[in-house]
Protein backbone atom coordinates (compact mmCIF):
# COMPACT_ATOMS: atom_id res chain seq x y z
CA UNK A 1 0.00 0.00 0.00
CA UNK A 2 2.20 2.77 -1.25
CA UNK A 3 1.92 6.50 -0.18
CA UNK A 4 3.46 9.85 -0.33
CA UNK A 5 5.50 9.83 2.20
CA UNK A 6 5.15 13.21 2.51
CA UNK A 7 1.32 12.61 3.52
CA UNK A 8 2.14 9.91 6.12
CA UNK A 9 5.01 12.54 7.87
CA UNK A 10 2.17 14.96 7.97
CA UNK A 11 -0.04 12.43 9.58
CA UNK A 12 2.64 11.34 12.25
CA UNK A 13 3.35 14.92 12.81
CA UNK A 14 -0.70 15.44 13.76
CA UNK A 15 -0.11 12.58 15.85
CA UNK A 16 2.93 13.49 17.63
CA UNK A 17 1.45 13.20 21.06
CA UNK A 18 1.38 9.64 21.00
CA UNK A 19 4.50 9.00 18.70
CA UNK A 20 6.65 10.94 20.81
CA UNK A 21 5.23 8.74 23.79
CA UNK A 22 6.84 5.56 21.30
CA UNK A 23 10.27 6.96 21.25
CA UNK A 24 9.70 7.96 25.20
CA UNK A 25 9.59 3.99 25.47
CA UNK A 26 12.95 3.35 22.54
CA UNK A 27 14.33 5.98 25.29
CA UNK A 28 13.44 4.27 28.31
CA UNK A 29 14.24 0.75 26.78
CA UNK A 30 17.09 1.70 24.99
CA UNK A 31 16.65 -0.88 22.58
CA UNK A 32 17.77 0.29 18.81
CA UNK A 33 14.31 1.75 18.23
CA UNK A 34 11.85 -0.86 18.43
CA UNK A 35 8.46 -0.65 20.18
CA UNK A 36 5.93 -3.84 21.03
CA UNK A 37 4.39 -4.73 17.96
CA UNK A 38 0.75 -4.77 20.44
CA UNK A 39 1.65 -1.34 21.56
CA UNK A 40 1.44 0.73 18.16
CA UNK A 41 -1.66 -1.78 17.31
CA UNK A 42 -3.70 -0.71 20.61
CA UNK A 43 -2.13 2.92 19.00
CA UNK A 44 -4.33 2.54 15.64
CA UNK A 45 -7.50 0.67 17.12
CA UNK A 46 -7.98 3.45 20.21
CA UNK A 47 -7.04 6.57 18.63
CA UNK A 48 -7.11 6.48 14.83
CA UNK A 49 -9.62 3.03 14.13
CA UNK A 50 -12.44 4.37 16.56
CA UNK A 51 -12.12 8.08 15.33
CA UNK A 52 -14.56 9.17 13.27
CA UNK A 53 -12.61 12.74 13.05
CA UNK A 54 -9.54 10.77 11.73
CA UNK A 55 -10.73 8.89 8.68
CA UNK A 56 -8.17 10.15 6.62
CA UNK A 57 -5.54 9.03 8.46
CA UNK A 58 -6.51 5.36 8.88
CA UNK A 59 -4.79 4.51 6.00
CA UNK A 60 -1.70 6.58 5.99
CA UNK A 61 -0.97 5.18 9.94
CA UNK A 62 -2.22 1.21 9.01
CA UNK A 63 0.56 -1.20 10.03
CA UNK A 64 0.90 -1.95 6.45
CA UNK A 65 1.36 1.61 5.42
CA UNK A 66 3.90 2.21 7.80
CA UNK A 67 5.60 -0.89 6.89
CA UNK A 68 5.17 -0.79 2.76
CA UNK A 69 6.47 2.67 3.12
CA UNK A 70 9.22 2.37 5.10
CA UNK A 71 8.37 4.14 7.88
CA UNK A 72 8.64 0.87 10.40
CA UNK A 73 11.44 -1.98 9.29
CA UNK A 74 12.65 -4.80 10.75
CA UNK A 75 9.29 -6.26 10.70
CA UNK A 76 10.10 -9.26 13.34
CA UNK A 77 6.51 -10.48 13.58
CA UNK A 78 7.86 -13.68 15.82
CA UNK A 79 9.37 -10.87 18.23
CA UNK A 80 6.32 -9.23 18.87
CA UNK A 81 8.68 -6.27 17.73
CA UNK A 82 8.84 -3.75 14.91
CA UNK A 83 11.38 -0.99 14.83
CA UNK A 84 11.50 2.58 13.35
CA UNK A 85 12.93 4.02 10.72
CA UNK A 86 15.75 6.25 12.12
CA UNK A 87 14.77 8.96 10.19
CA UNK A 88 11.45 8.77 12.02
CA UNK A 89 13.38 9.18 15.19
CA UNK A 90 15.48 11.80 14.29
CA UNK A 91 12.42 13.71 13.32
CA UNK A 92 10.87 13.34 16.33
CA UNK A 93 13.58 13.97 18.35
CA UNK A 94 14.32 17.14 16.31
CA UNK A 95 10.58 18.31 17.07
CA UNK A 96 11.21 17.32 20.71
CA UNK A 97 15.08 18.42 22.03
CA UNK A 98 13.90 17.19 25.07
CA UNK A 99 13.52 13.44 24.35
CA UNK A 100 16.88 13.23 22.66
CA UNK A 101 19.52 11.77 24.13
CA UNK A 102 22.72 12.73 24.96
CA UNK A 103 25.79 11.59 22.73
CA UNK A 104 28.23 9.07 24.69
CA UNK A 105 31.80 8.54 24.27
CA UNK A 106 31.14 4.91 21.67
CA UNK A 107 28.97 7.42 19.51
CA UNK A 108 31.68 10.38 19.60
CA UNK A 109 34.23 7.35 18.93
CA UNK A 110 32.33 6.26 16.27
CA UNK A 111 31.98 9.55 14.33
CA UNK A 112 36.11 10.03 15.29
CA UNK A 113 37.17 6.75 13.34
CA UNK A 114 34.41 7.08 10.38
CA UNK A 115 36.15 10.84 9.54
CA UNK A 116 39.93 9.27 9.68
CA UNK A 117 38.07 6.25 7.51
CA UNK A 118 36.86 8.98 5.12
CA UNK A 119 39.74 10.98 5.13
CA UNK A 120 41.83 8.27 4.21
CA UNK A 121 40.00 7.19 1.07
CA UNK A 122 39.99 10.75 0.10
CA UNK A 123 43.78 10.75 0.00
CA UNK A 124 44.50 7.51 -1.23
CA UNK A 125 42.20 8.37 -4.44
CA UNK A 126 43.46 10.27 -7.25
CA UNK A 127 42.66 13.94 -6.99
CA UNK A 128 39.77 14.06 -9.52
CA UNK A 129 39.24 10.72 -10.42
CA UNK A 130 35.32 9.23 -10.16
CA UNK A 131 36.06 7.56 -6.47
CA UNK A 132 37.83 10.29 -5.34
CA UNK A 133 34.85 12.48 -6.57
CA UNK A 134 32.64 10.12 -4.29
CA UNK A 135 34.63 9.59 -1.44
CA UNK A 136 34.90 13.42 -0.97
CA UNK A 137 31.09 13.62 -1.16
CA UNK A 138 30.28 10.98 1.10
CA UNK A 139 32.92 12.89 3.45
CA UNK A 140 30.76 16.33 3.31
CA UNK A 141 27.53 14.28 3.99
CA UNK A 142 29.28 12.81 7.15
CA UNK A 143 30.27 16.31 8.53
CA UNK A 144 26.76 17.08 8.13
CA UNK A 145 25.57 14.71 10.26
CA UNK A 146 28.26 15.39 12.69
CA UNK A 147 26.95 19.16 12.57
CA UNK A 148 23.67 18.15 12.82
CA UNK A 149 24.79 15.61 15.87
CA UNK A 150 27.00 17.88 18.10
CA UNK A 151 24.53 21.03 17.82
CA UNK A 152 21.75 18.80 18.50
CA UNK A 153 23.41 17.39 21.70
CA UNK A 154 24.36 21.29 22.92
CA UNK A 155 21.04 21.76 23.34
CA UNK A 156 20.26 18.09 25.40
CA UNK A 157 23.25 18.51 27.32
CA UNK A 158 22.27 22.47 27.45
CA UNK A 159 18.62 20.83 29.05
CA UNK A 160 20.13 18.37 31.52
CA UNK A 161 22.39 21.31 33.06
CA UNK A 162 19.61 23.49 33.77
CA UNK A 163 17.72 20.62 35.60
CA UNK A 164 20.60 19.67 37.28
CA UNK A 165 21.09 23.55 38.50
CA UNK A 166 16.88 23.90 39.19
CA UNK A 167 17.52 20.72 41.48
CA UNK A 168 20.34 22.49 43.16
CA UNK A 169 18.19 25.66 43.81
CA UNK A 170 15.73 23.27 45.21
CA UNK A 171 17.94 21.68 47.49
CA UNK A 172 19.69 25.15 48.46
CA UNK A 173 15.76 26.22 49.77
CA UNK A 174 15.78 23.25 51.48
CA UNK A 175 12.59 22.53 49.11
CA UNK A 176 13.94 18.83 48.09
CA UNK A 177 14.68 15.46 49.17
CA UNK A 178 17.81 15.09 46.34
CA UNK A 179 20.45 15.12 48.48
CA UNK A 180 24.24 16.92 47.81
CA UNK A 181 25.52 13.06 46.76
CA UNK A 182 22.64 12.49 44.28
CA UNK A 183 23.51 16.21 42.97
CA UNK A 184 27.29 15.26 42.28
CA UNK A 185 26.66 11.52 40.68
CA UNK A 186 24.04 13.57 38.24
CA UNK A 187 26.50 15.97 37.81
CA UNK A 188 29.68 13.85 37.72
CA UNK A 189 27.81 11.27 34.91
CA UNK A 190 27.46 14.15 32.51
CA UNK A 191 30.50 15.41 32.75
CA UNK A 192 32.41 12.12 32.39
CA UNK A 193 29.92 10.23 29.74
CA UNK A 194 28.94 13.12 27.50
CA UNK A 195 30.61 16.61 28.22
CA UNK A 196 34.25 14.83 28.19
CA UNK A 197 33.53 12.93 25.59
CA UNK A 198 32.79 16.43 23.11
CA UNK A 199 35.73 17.78 24.76
CA UNK A 200 37.95 14.86 23.68
CA UNK A 201 36.54 14.86 20.35
CA UNK A 202 37.26 18.16 18.99
CA UNK A 203 40.31 19.09 21.19
CA UNK A 204 44.02 19.65 19.53
CA UNK A 205 46.27 18.92 22.58
CA UNK A 206 48.73 16.15 22.55
CA UNK A 207 47.51 13.74 25.29
CA UNK A 208 45.24 11.82 23.43
CA UNK A 209 46.60 8.10 22.04
CA UNK A 210 43.79 8.42 19.20
CA UNK A 211 43.82 11.04 16.19
CA UNK A 212 40.94 14.13 17.22
CA UNK A 213 38.28 14.55 14.97
CA UNK A 214 40.22 18.24 14.59
CA UNK A 215 43.61 16.62 13.82
CA UNK A 216 41.89 14.46 11.27
CA UNK A 217 40.34 17.69 9.72
CA UNK A 218 43.58 19.82 9.98
CA UNK A 219 45.46 17.22 8.16
CA UNK A 220 42.78 17.11 5.14
CA UNK A 221 43.09 20.61 5.01
CA UNK A 222 46.96 20.64 4.82
CA UNK A 223 46.48 17.85 2.43
CA UNK A 224 44.00 19.67 -0.36
CA UNK A 225 46.80 23.08 0.29
CA UNK A 226 49.25 20.68 -0.65
CA UNK A 227 47.26 19.86 -4.22
CA UNK A 228 46.55 23.70 -4.67
CA UNK A 229 43.06 23.10 -4.13
CA UNK A 230 42.56 26.43 -2.00
CA UNK A 231 38.96 26.33 -2.49
CA UNK A 232 38.21 23.16 -1.09
CA UNK A 233 40.83 23.44 1.83
CA UNK A 234 38.62 26.64 2.85
CA UNK A 235 35.67 24.91 2.30
CA UNK A 236 37.01 22.24 5.25
CA UNK A 237 37.97 24.38 7.22
CA UNK A 238 34.87 26.69 7.26
CA UNK A 239 33.17 23.08 8.08
CA UNK A 240 35.59 22.23 11.09
CA UNK A 241 35.16 25.54 12.23
CA UNK A 242 31.04 25.44 12.15
CA UNK A 243 31.51 22.24 14.51
CA UNK A 244 34.47 23.10 16.96
CA UNK A 245 32.87 26.13 17.63
CA UNK A 246 30.26 24.44 19.96
CA UNK A 247 33.57 23.88 21.98
CA UNK A 248 33.00 27.07 24.09
CA UNK A 249 29.34 25.99 24.63
CA UNK A 250 29.98 22.86 25.96
CA UNK A 251 33.23 24.39 28.26
CA UNK A 252 30.78 26.36 29.37
CA UNK A 253 27.97 24.07 30.22
CA UNK A 254 31.03 22.05 31.96
CA UNK A 255 31.79 25.37 33.91
CA UNK A 256 28.01 25.45 35.41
Amino acid sequence: MKFNRELIIQAIIAEKEHFLKFLDHINVQDNGGEIPLVMYLAYFEKHIRRDPDKESLKQLLSLESLIDNGFFVNDNRDSGKIAFNKVILDLLTFIDTKRNKQLSNIEFDDLRSRTISFAQSIKSQSPGSVDHTEALSAFKKLLIEINTKVQENVFVLQSKANEIAEDYKAYEAGESVVTINDLYRKVSELFHRNVKPFLDFTTTDQILVVESFSDVMMALIAYFEAQNDTAMAISLSYRKTAITSFYKDIRQISNR
